[in-house]
């Protein structure tokens, strides 16, 4: 998998494109500011970002029978809570682009998907807030949201993984 990453960064390189490798993990706010503080420094101001985070081990899918919290936390971990950290990360930024990788999984489902599709099911619904003008928050209290006014679907990541989502001026609320 590692040499296959590594074929692909070069055969970018040899396309013309210059890379920069960085490994940190999403969810970690202090990782991701280093990330993009190098990106910054080699390349400038950041034009786009993709949010590729994500667990696919095998041992990370598990029937629903079978899932405990800290299976499902591991999911939210690195789609929703990473999401929050990237949010905070590019607060005061204007990247041209922003992706979020999510799944088919979280409207097609499939055995042992039930983390993973929930996961993504939450990014899909942060993107949709902010195409909308909403917001993806954690329940940091040191996290200021980014985006406007009432009216939007919040996206909120508990300490242990789970997700609520709530639409508002008189919409549906998911808890």
């Amino acid at each position: 998998r590692t040499s296959r990453r590594i074929a692909f960064l070069r055969e970018l390189e040899s396309a013309g494109a210059e890379v920069l490798a960085v490994q940190a993990d999403a969810a970690d706010e202090a990782a991701m500011r280093g990330a993009v503080a190098l990106a910054e420094e080699r390349f400038g101001a950041l034009h786009g970002v993709f949010h590729t985070a994500g667990l696919v081990h095998r041992e990370a899918f598990a029937p629903i029978t079978a899932l405990g919290r800290a299976d499902c936390a591991a999911h939210f971990r690195a789609k929703a809570h990473g999401l929050a950290v990237l949010e905070r990360v590019l607060r005061g930024r204007e990247p041209e682009l922003v992706v979020l990788f999510s799944s088919l999984s979280a409207v097609l489902g499939g055995h042992d998907f039930a983390a993973y599709a929930a996961a993504n099911s939450f990014l899909d619904a942060c993107a949709q807030a902010r195409a909308g003008g909403g917001e993806a928050r954690d329940e940091d209290p040191g996290a200021h949201p980014v985006g406007p006014a009432p009216g939007h679907l919040e996206a909120h990541v508990g300490r242990e993984g789970q997700a609520v989502g709530e639409l508002g001026a008189g919409g549906v609320g998911v808890h």
